[in-house]
């Protein structure tokens, strides 16, 4: 069943060891009513890792959890793939492949590192910028540039509206009833 073993390098201790398991959970929640598969799943993933990391303790990552609710209490994976480490006290944290490990999250990451991640946003707002830049360059390349679209729209702005001449030619006229012999 896991199909990574090994021992963490630069980590707390040699007797910590992390694995990649990927748990069936299927056939777990089919016996059991639709209102509480998603609870089974859970249950199944406790007793999965108690069994195959030889632990009492079993901690479910926040990211898991959500990975197994987000399509509602009666519809959850028929599968997973999950990242189990268990540490020298005998306690068992799993959590997705591909989300940050519990201890790494505590650690201060500098102030560089938080900047860089506030600065980079997104990924959707990455994709908006990305569109805004390929518009402004098919206006560029329509001959306007950005500083004189905003001059053209000042100079509009402060351009006062002219009233009609004539009343006849305003656009609001008046009808004159029309009377029937």
């Amino acid at each position: 069943m896991a199909k990574n073993t090994k021992a963490i390098a630069g980590k707390a201790s040699a007797s910590a060891e992390e694995r990649i398991y990927t748990i069936p959970l299927r056939k777990a929640w089919l016996s059991t009513p639709r209102n509480k598969r998603a609870k089974r799943s859970v249950n199944t993933i406790r007793l999965f890792l108690k069994k195959h990391m030889h632990s009492d303790v079993v901690k479910i990552s926040s990211g898991l959890n959500e990975h197994l609710w987000y399509r509602g209490i009666e519809k959850p994976p028929g599968k997973v793939k999950i990242k189990a480490r268990k540490n020298k006290e005998g306690l068992v944290w799993a959590r997705l492949p591909n989300e940050l490990d519990i201890q790494d999250k505590g650690k201060d990451k500098g102030r560089m590192s938080k900047l860089k991640e506030r600065v980079a946003g997104t990924p959707l707002e990455k994709k908006v910028e990305q569109m805004e830049k390929a518009k402004e360059k098919k206006d560029l390349s329509k001959g306007e540039s950005e500083v004189e679209k905003k001059e053209n729209a000042h100079k509009e702005e402060a351009k006062p509206k002219e009233e009609p001449k004539n009343k006849e030619t305003s656009s609001k006229k008046e009808k004159k009833p029309i009377k029937k012999k």
